[in-house]
């Protein structure tokens, strides 16, 4: 009886180990395995821009920034990149020695004033002593106001 005993006790020993030993992590950089995910960046991606009085668009595009307004050629700059914090996003340049400084801001919604689309970002454009005011969104961002 006693081997029975001893069996036993060595079986519920392994047991006890190998549950144990399942609740530990598994290999890998423990550093990450319970990092929350990075926040996504609101501004990453293809971005169209615009606003009235004067009428003013812009697209920022991965490569270029296209500023375009009634009555005047349109400005083309390589994308200098974005210098970004959670709620907000800057591109600077210059352009024939006027600055350009491209900021949105996530403030929740924009209502660009001539249609009933909201866009999610306020959009303000300095170039040179202008500057535009109006709404952006990434291309797919647009929510139509019901």
């Amino acid at each position: 009886m006693r081997t029975d005993a001893i069996i036993r006790r060595a079986l519920v020993a392994a047991v006890a180990v190998l549950a144990l030993s399942a609740c530990q992590r598994q290999g890998g950089d423990d550093e990450h395995v319970d990092a929350p995910p990075p926040p996504q960046n609101l501004f990453v991606g293809d971005i169209d821009a615009a606003g009235t009085r004067p009428s003013w668009s812009l697209k920022i595009r991965a490569d270029k920034l296209t500023l375009n307004q009634d009555g005047r050629a349109p400005v083309v700059v390589d994308n200098p990149g974005m210098l970004g914090e959670e709620d907000r996003a800057v591109w600077s340049t210059t352009v024939d020695g006027q600055a350009l400084i491209v900021t949105l801001l996530d403030e929740g919604q924009c209502r660009d004033g001539t249609s009933d689309l909201l866009y999610p970002y306020v959009a303000m454009v300095t170039f040179g002593e202008t500057t535009l005011q109006g709404c952006a969104s990434r291309l797919q961002g647009r929510v139509a106001n019901h």
